[in-house]
């Protein structure tokens, strides 16, 4: 099964401006893995070709019940949207509030509004909670 992690990396690059060492800072990257596969070590690898010092990892997180709408539109930005929507228990006949999150690639809020509008297929009765602009770097 897919999973999706958000990972912290401490990465430092050389400046060829400059001809000097970019500090080291935390970098975010989502990473699509399976189930028992270590993200971090994704990132590392990912990351290698661009470092000069070993990369540190400084966090991961499973990013539990989100999903990544748009992975083939590779755009400058990542989004993360929240919708929230009302599901119908129909052996109890209770109504329960369930708030779903999304990542998706747009170039600004309106459309990735309209990305989640019309790629998640939501049911009349939900509604788009928040919409933030991330500091992702790139979906790997």
């Amino acid at each position: 099964m897919d999973q999706i992690s958000l990972v912290t990396a401490r990465v430092v690059r050389r400046n060829e401006q400059y001809g000097y060492k970019l500090k080291g800072k935390g970098e975010q990257y989502l990473v699509r893995h399976q189930e028992g596969e270590n993200a971090g070590d994704k990132v590392v690898e990912y990351l290698q070709p661009f470092a000069i010092e070993p990369i540190i990892i400084e966090a991961v997180r499973l990013e539990k019940g989100v999903d990544f709408l748009n992975q083939e539109e590779e755009r400058e930005r990542i989004y993360k949207c929240t919708v929230a929507y009302i599901v119908l228990n129909e052996s109890t006949g209770k109504e329960r509030k369930v708030r779903k999150g999304m990542y998706l690639y747009a170039d600004d809020c309106q459309e990735a509004l309209n990305c989640v509008e019309k790629s998640s297929g939501l049911a009349e009765s939900a509604g788009v909670v928040s919409i933030a602009q991330t500091k992702i770097i790139e979906l790997i």
